[in-house]
Parts: structure tokens; C-alpha cells; sequence
């Protein structure tokens, strides 16, 4: 990529292995779902980003996460992969190259069991914009510009624990001297 953010066609279809092999990596607090002892794997996987005031959302079900015989969720095969307000990481891209497109927490999981269809867990992610949504009120900033009162909001619990658990990127300044930098999309 070139510093104007332009591309070459002839080098992304290098880079991306001639667009042939699709590949979606899903990492929960660090941990690869495709490299799990449990041979858990991961199916129907949407992501929804947003730049409007609501936040960006993916989801995906996991499968072999029940055993017929024992008539039951393996939870412990799955129990690092559900915990709600884990850290989510979702890259896409072609054979070896997968870029992040998706970080957030774990929003919601849903044991699903339906009749004449496999058994799965759902989970259901969202970018920072889910917590700042939750806890959403009116507050009065003591700064006087819009990148002072997101620097002010964002130096806040909870706020700051997201940054330190990495569910949200990193805080930086963007060149026009906003605070926003690439959290807009949770992305570092």
C-alpha cells in the first residue's frame, strides 16, 4: 500500500495469495479458536462495522461444543471461549495474509438447540461503542473543544480498563489534534 492509501492490484493479488483461500482467524483474549484442543470450530461469522452512533457488531456460532452422548454443552472445552467481556479479535484477508477488521468484547452468548439442526453456542460481540452505549448519559465535559470532552470521556472508568484489557485499541490523537484516533472502529 502506498502512503496515499492507494493500491496496486497486481501486488494485493500477491499479497492475498490470488484471492483464492478465504480466511477468517477469531482469537478470544488471545487464545486462536482455530487452535483449540477441542476441535471447536467456527461457522455463519457476520460482521457489521458502523461509523454511525451505534456500535459494530459480529457474530458467529461455534460447533463441536456438544456431545450427543451425554446429552450436554461441553463446557469445558468452551468455557475460555464464552465468558462475557472477553476480548474479541476477528481478521480476514486470502491464504496467509489476514488483516483485523473486528475488536470488541463479548456482548452476548446464546446456547442454541433446535430441533433438526446442530447444536452450536452464538456469540455475539461488540466494538466500545456497546459500552459507551450502555452507559450512556447526559454529563456535562469541562472541556471546550470535541477533542478535549472524548479525551475527558475516554480517561474514564470504564473506559480506561478497556484500554488495558486491549478490547478497545489504543487512545491516540489523530493529526487534526482529535482523541479519537483509530478507536472509531476499535481498531489500533
Amino acid at each position: 500500500m502506498e502512503e496515499n492509501g492507494t493500491f496496486q492490484f497486481d501486488d494485493l493479488v500477491a499479497e492475498y495469495d490470488h484471492f483464492a483461500h478465504p480466511v477468517a482467524e477469531v482469537t478470544v483474549d488471545g487464545k486462536d479458536l482455530s487452535e483449540n484442543e477441542y476441535n471447536i470450530s467456527i461457522s455463519d461469522l457476520r460482521i457489521e462495522l458502523s461509523s454511525d452512533f451505534e456500535a459494530s457488531i459480529a457474530s458467529y456460532m461455534m460447533y463441536n461444543v456438544y456431545d450427543e452422548v451425554g446429552a450436554q454443552y461441553k463446557t469445558k472445552a468452551v468455557k475460555d471461549y464464552v465468558q462475557i467481556g472477553s476480548v474479541v479479535v476477528i481478521c480476514l484477508g486470502y491464504g496467509k495474509t489476514a488483516r483485523e477488521v473486528f475488536r470488541g468484547f463479548i456482548a452476548k452468548v446464546n446456547y442454541v438447540y433446535e430441533r433438526d439442526d446442530i447444536p452450536g453456542i452464538r456469540i455475539t460481540a461488540m466494538d466500545i461503542k456497546g459500552i459507551m452505549m450502555a452507559n450512556s448519559y447526559a454529563k456535562q465535559f469541562k472541556a471546550s473543544s470535541y477533542s478535549g470532552a472524548v479525551k475527558e470521556l475516554f480517561r474514564a472508568s470504564p473506559y480506561t480498563e478497556l484500554f488495558s484489557s486491549e478490547a478497545a485499541g489504543k487512545l491516540q490523537d489523530t493529526p487534526g489534534g482529535g482523541a479519537l484516533g483509530g478507536m472509531a472502529a476499535g481498531i489500533s
